[in-house]
């Protein structure tokens, strides 16, 4: 037996632990995956998010996990400030702060590496690339000025790859599945497509809107891209939207798409785009 599948073997056992409401020796052994992280190598990068659930399930019989949680959180936070703690551990807060709804702290620990001197840029630039959405609903669109370009790009190839499995499905769950994900990404074009029109970056805003756009499933999307434009007293932007759509393919078509409820994206839908404000 492998080293993963050892460890797939104990994160099951874990689990089965859980459901007979053995929570105490559950939770000590998802701690051991947690407290392990950096040592557990492809097992503990993939199944960290899956595993933080388990713990965050287990506290509404056993308040104490995450009381637990937050304590290994805060000491990889004082570890990654103390220059011990790398890019794995960053990676990591992150993960448990998005998982707990404090997506707050990010900003705090980011802010933090901004100030301890020239070591930390690297660190610093890295995790204002994961951290960019927290920054973007802050307001604090100028720290996005060098990275917000590889996240649109990132964006728009998560949108192409759940188009393409659309186009490819074989079945309607299939298709089903991907128009979720194709909703799971679109409030984070919408935040992105916003960040570049505060920043300026209006050619850039207009090749992911177009982008979008063509996403044939998403057909709610045009109107939330004019929404921001207008919202940001864009109007010019708005009427230059509504052009691109009408010259793409299928412009005022209308019919049934596969198109099924949005899917959250870090506490936002696409519907929290209506009613913003800049």
């Amino acid at each position: 037996m492998n080293r993963d599948t050892e460890l797939y073997a104990r994160f099951n056992q874990a689990r089965t632990m859980a459901e007979s409401g053995l929570y105490s020796e559950a939770l000590a052994e998802f701690l051991y995956f947690i407290e392990n992280q950096n040592s557990l190598g492809s097992f503990g990068r993939a199944n960290l998010q899956y595993i933080l659930s388990e713990i965050i399930d287990l506290a509404n019989h056993l308040p104490e996990a995450i009381e637990t949680l937050v304590l290994i959180r805060n000491n990889w936070e004082e570890l990654i400030l103390a220059g011990d703690g790398g890019w794995s551990y960053l990676h990591n807060v992150h993960i448990i702060n998005e998982r707990l709804g404090q997506p707050e702290r990010d900003l705090v620990l980011l802010d933090q590496l901004a100030n301890l001197g020239p070591e930390f840029k690297q660190l610093h630039q890295k995790f204002l690339i994961v951290a960019w959405e927290q920054l973007a609903r802050a307001g604090r669109y100028a720290d996005l000025t060098e990275c917000i370009d590889t996240r649109v790009q990132d964006v728009a190839g998560a949108l192409t790859r759940y188009q393409v499995q659309w186009e490819f499905a074989e079945d309607e769950e299939q298709r089903e599945d991907a128009v979720n994900m194709l909703r799971y990404f679109l409030p984070s074009a919408l935040l992105a497509y916003k960040t570049l029109l505060v920043l300026d970056k209006d050619e850039f805003a207009a090749k992911l809107a177009k982008w979008v756009f063509e996403c044939e499933p998403l057909t709610e999307a045009p109107s939330l891209f004019v929404s921001v434009a207008n919202k940001l007293g864009r109007a010019d932007i708005a009427a230059s939207l509504t052009q691109t759509r009408q010259s793409l393919p299928g412009a005022g078509i209308s019919g049934n798409t596969g198109a099924v409820s949005p899917v959250p994206n870090s506490g936002e839908t696409s519907q929290d785009f209506e009613g913003e404000t800049p």
